[in-house]
């Protein structure tokens, strides 16, 4: 009678959560539903045949987990097929994408109060860090832009996996179950390997029996090793030499400044852009969409006041969890640390060196943690009470404010410009707004030129001032960026060709 009545209470306090998560998700969220394709949607879903193909049929849906993502060096299917499926029912209305990335955020957040409330064993401290995860700012972008799917869907599987593979209770159909989620979000995105990592340090219910066979005393881990061994077979399939990452070339260099330092090198950059993470999630009150900068301004940046102080944040945060190991917390602390190690630039360099997209996942770790953390203090109950409402209302302020930032690629890039104004790339997304879009030639001329004050050998700002010459009928001006492009590019024979005509 007993066991019954606790089932049915634990049943309504998940309820309860539930909905709690559900209100506040669709308060402050609902507005995105009205945004419409930003950013990376055009490579992704606008002009992607995969997903935008006439005929959706079973041949072409396979054909997916065969291709490379765009733009070549990915491998994220199941991301791809999603975008499919909604263009199979909404065609490209941007509003439906919208609602499922939202719905993904809503079942992540309701997955990290289960694993929270698993291992806290507290209902109080699991609802606030889900609902802090669930209205943090930092995670905006994850969200509000579609493209961001990739990070949605690979935490959502990712912790559902957890949850399988680490129950109290292990059964075949668990462990299967719990693959399959685990090579879904491996699927949905390479990252969601490090979810390895992750089941590797969760606390063990009870004391492992040494009589039972290797196997049965090691299947969830085993389990989860298969499922991501085959991912990877998957993508050696789909890419072949292209396997691993490989962002060679000069217009990498503003995406990611420290993508040809060693590892010794670049690990002390790596380390401040951690910190930078860790500043992001406690104080998110100035974000950007775009971090990426020419090496000599980020790698000046790091000897800054501001970049001393990032990376004694690092090492103060490593410092603070030992202190902490032995608390049942901790396991959220390490899983912020863990749930970076292939994206954060230290173990080997990626395609970028900071987004607000890669701190999804690790930000479910550093919430819980802090959240536990702070309710396991000796302060008073209403100032801990205060303190807990404040970080809610002030995460949901923020990110109302944030959300109108993702509306379109207008209200984005222009805010781009703003935020990075050190940024190649941003000035170069907004040029080529104002030129195709707006029509806003002088505009858009400006902001080339400032991509070329920052990015001299910006090959794609070059040929885009060629294009505005052209359009004005301006000889010399079209003379002049001809000549430039032929200094980065001198086996141009389009560009040769086009200069003998003039």
């Amino acid at each position: 009678m007993g066991k019954r009545v606790g089932q049915r209470l634990n049943r309504q306090s998940h309820w309860l959560a539930l909905i709690t998560l559900s209100f506040a998700l669709a308060l402050v969220y609902g507005m995105s539903l009205t945004h419409q394709f930003a950013y990376d949607d055009a490579i992704l879903i606008l002009h992607n045949p995969s997903v935008t193909q006439s005929e959706h049929s079973f041949r072409e849906m396979v054909q997916i987990f065969k291709r490379p993502t765009p733009p070549g060096n990915l491998y994220r299917p199941f991301t791809i097929f999603t975008f499919s499926l909604n263009h199979l029912w909404s065609g490209l209305n941007p509003h439906s994408y919208h609602l499922i990335n939202i719905l993904l955020h809503l079942g992540t957040a309701f997955l990290l109060y289960l694993i929270s409330l698993r291992i806290l064993g507290s209902w109080k401290v699991a609802v606030l860090s889900s609902l802090l995860f669930l209205l943090h700012p930092a995670l905006t972008e994850a969200v509000a832009n579609i493209s961001g799917r990739s990070e949605l869907l690979s935490a959502f599987f990712g912790i559902g996996s957890i949850l399988l593979l680490t129950a109290p209770k292990s059964s075949p159909a668990k462990l299967i179950i719990g693959a399959c989620s685990l090579l879904l979000a491996t699927l949905s995105k390479e990252s969601a390997l490090v979810v390895l990592g992750l089941i590797m340090i969760m606390p063990k219910e009870s004391a492992t029996d040494l009589n039972q066979p290797f196997f049965r005393r090691h299947a969830p881990l085993l389990t989860a090793l298969l499922a991501c061994l085959a991912s990877l077979l998957l993508r050696w399939v789909a890419l072949g030499s292209h396997f691993l990452f490989t962002g060679q070339g000069s217009i990498k260099l503003a995406e990611n400044p420290i993508l040809h330092l060693s590892f010794l090198e670049r690990l002390v950059p790596a380390l401040k852009t951690l910190g930078d993470y860790i500043f992001l999630i406690v104080a998110p009150f100035q974000q950007s969409a775009d971090y990426s900068m020419m090496p000599e301004v980020f790698l000046a940046k790091i000897y800054t006041l501001c970049g001393v102080a990032s990376v004694a944040l690092v090492i103060s945060y490593c410092l603070i969890l030992w202190s902490l190991r032995s608390r049942q917390y901790a396991v959220f602390g390490l899983w912020f640390l863990i749930a970076f190690a292939l994206t954060s630039n230290i173990l080997f360099p990626i395609g970028t060196i900071m987004g607000e997209r890669l701190l999804y996942l690790p930000a479910a770790g550093f919430i819980t943690f802090v959240a536990a953390a702070v309710s396991a203090t000796q302060l008073n109950r209403n100032l801990k009470l205060f303190a807990a409402g404040a970080a809610v209302l002030a995460c949901a302020l923020l990110t109302l404010k944030r959300l109108p930032v993702w509306q379109n690629n207008d209200t984005l890039f222009r805010q781009m410009v703003i935020e990075a104004p050190m940024s190649p790339k941003s000035h170069y997304n907004l040029g080529v707004q104002l030129f195709l879009h707006t029509k806003d030639l002088a505009g858009a001329e400006r902001e080339f030129k400032r991509t070329l004050e920052l990015f001299p050998h910006h090959i794609f700002a070059l040929r885009t001032l060629a294009d505005i010459a052209l359009k004005r009928g301006d000889r010399e001006q079209l003379k002049f960026w001809y000549l430039r492009l032929l200094e980065v590019t001198p086996n141009d024979e389009r560009v040769k060709e086009n200069l003998k005509k003039l």
